[in-house]
């Protein structure tokens, strides 16, 4: 790991992320100012670290992870399950990493993704202020019936296979030839088909229930680039 890492953009990303999360959680939304500061912040430093030469082997990898975190957020948004205010925050905390591997920039996405999913289910449980309506649609199928294909990706799968279920979501007017597609797949690969499905129950289910309140997304999104931080070598 790089001191440059750990002693300025390390630190600047834990504030930044206790900011959003603080504000989402008391004000329902990540204010524009944090953002606009923390890019400013963040373009300086990273203006300062790529002009030293042993940090620009770097860079290559830093600007696919954020083009690579730039497509998957705004997909999000245009899916409907983030506010701008959360690809903006994605954003702006992926500017903060500097990983050897660009494809680390997902990795806040899959644990995003998995605390939603726990939160969802223990809030649900503890405080039973939640309606429940089982969402099947046979659209859902459409990462199972790509699975073959999804094996093949050299990025993180679990982080594409989400949005591949929110677009199916979507594609309900497509479901006899997803449904084919998802038995051919299970012909083709039936373990892969067998572990999609896995995940494909569980984000059924947590998407089948519905707060009365707001669940706010930048606590998570926060907590998830700080395990990055933490965990993983940037």
């Amino acid at each position: 790991m790089l001191s440059a890492s750990k002693v300025i953009f390390g630190p600047s990303l834990v504030v930044v992320s206790l900011i959003a999360a603080f504000y989402d959680i008391r004000l329902k939304k990540v204010p524009n100012w944090l953002i606009s500061k923390a890019l400013v912040a963040s373009a300086a430093l990273n203006l300062v670290f790529f002009a030293t030469a042993r940090s620009g082997y770097l860079f290559l990898p830093f600007i696919v992870g954020l083009l690579l975190a730039s497509v998957v957020a705004v997909a999000l948004w245009l899916l409907d399950f983030w506010k701008p205010g959360d690809v903006k925050l994605y954003f702006t905390l992926s500017t903060f990493l500097h990983p050897l591997d660009s494809g680390l920039f997902l990795k806040p996405l899959v644990v995003f993704i998995f605390l939603s999913i726990l939160a969802t289910l223990l809030e649900a449980a503890v405080l039973r202020n939640f309606s429940f309506k089982l969402n099947l649609n046979p659209g859902m199928l459409f990462p199972v019936a790509l699975s073959p294909i999804l094996s093949l990706v050299n990025i993180n799968r679990l982080a594409v296979f989400f949005i591949l279920f929110l677009l199916g979501g979507r594609l309900g007017r497509f479901k006899k030839p997803i449904i084919v597609g998802a038995a051919l797949a299970f012909l083709i690969s039936p373990l892969q088909v067998l572990q999609n499905l896995a995940f494909l129950s569980v984000f059924v289910l947590a998407s089948s229930i519905k707060f009365k309140g707001h669940l706010p997304s930048a606590p998570f999104i926060s907590a998830s680039f700080i395990y990055l931080l933490v965990f993983h070598r940037i």
